[in-house]
C-alpha cells in the first residue's frame, strides 16, 4: 500500500488462497507505439491464468507452487481491452479488466468514510482520481490537484504515492501520481456538521465530497 491505495500485493495478503481474486497488476492501458513490447503480470489465487487482448487468447499459464504472479512478454500495444481470466481446477475463478481509456476530463472523489467523530482525533481519507469523461482513472496523470475544506473539519496531510515527491505532507496541493492523489481531513474538536471536501485542477471539472462531523 502506499498512501492508502492498495497494491496488487495487498489483494494477494487479503484474499489469501480461498476468495476469488486476480488482477492485472503492470498493464499499461495507455498510448504507446504499436512498436513498444510489454510484460503484462497478473496476480491471482487461482492456479491458472489466461490473457485477452481484445478478445484474442495470449496464453494460459499455470502458476508455479509459492507463485502468485504470471507473466505474459512482448506484448505489443493496442487500443482496447485487456482481460485476464483466473481458473481454479479447470473452472473460472475470476477476472479482470483494463480498458484504454480517454484524456482527463475531470477528477472525481470518494471518502473512506461517511461520518467521523467530532474530537479532532478520527480521520477521513478522501481518494482524488484523474479521470476521463467515462469516469474511468486515467494512468501517467500527474495534474496538480488543490484542495479545500469548509465546514467544521481540518486538512491534516495530502498524499499520493509516490516517494520521490517533495511537497510537504500538510500541503494543501500535490500531484497526482499514476492518476491519483488523496486527502486526510479531520473534525474540530465539538464542532459536528458536514465537512465538504472540494478538489480542483487546472482543466478539469472539480470533484467534492461531504462528510458528517457528529
Amino acid at each position: 500500500t502506499a498512501a492508502g491505495f492498495a497494491a496488487a500485493e495487498d489483494y494477494v495478503a487479503a484474499t489469501g488462497d480461498h476468495a476469488p481474486m486476480v488482477i492485472l497488476s503492470t498493464a499499461s492501458p495507455y498510448k504507446f507505439p504499436a512498436a513498444v513490447l510489454h510484460a503484462i503480470g497478473g496476480d491471482t489465487s487461482g492456479d491458472e491464468a489466461e490473457l485477452f487482448l481484445n478478445g484474442r487468447s495470449l496464453g494460459r499459464k499455470a502458476k508455479g507452487q509459492y507463485e502468485y504472479r504470471m507473466r505474459w512478454d512482448s506484448v505489443a500495444y493496442e487500443p482496447g481491452a485487456l482481460v485476464v481470466q483466473a481458473y481454479r481446477d479447470g473452472r473460472p475463478w475470476a477476472a479482470d479488466t483494463v480498458v484504454t481509456t480517454g484524456p482527463a476530463a475531470a477528477l472525481v472523489a470518494s471518502a473512506d468514510r461517511a461520518a467521523i467523530a467530532a474530537d479532532g482525533l478520527d480521520l477521513s481519507f478522501v481518494s482524488v482520481a484523474i479521470a476521463d469523461s467515462a469516469g474511468r482513472c486515467v494512468p501517467r496523470t500527474g495534474n496538480r490537484v488543490r484542495f479545500e475544506v469548509s465546514g467544521p473539519g481540518v486538512l491534516v496531510a495530502t498524499d499520493n504515492g509516490n516517494p520521490m515527491d517533495m511537497d510537504a505532507l500538510t500541503s494543501a496541493e500535490r500531484n497526482a501520481f499514476s492518476g491519483r492523489v488523496m486527502a486526510v481531513v479531520r473534525g474540530i474538536p465539538g464542532q459536528s456538521g458536514t465537512i465538504t471536501v472540494t478538489a480542483r485542477s487546472q482543466g478539469l471539472a472539480p470533484a467534492s465530497v461531504s462528510i458528517a462531523a457528529r
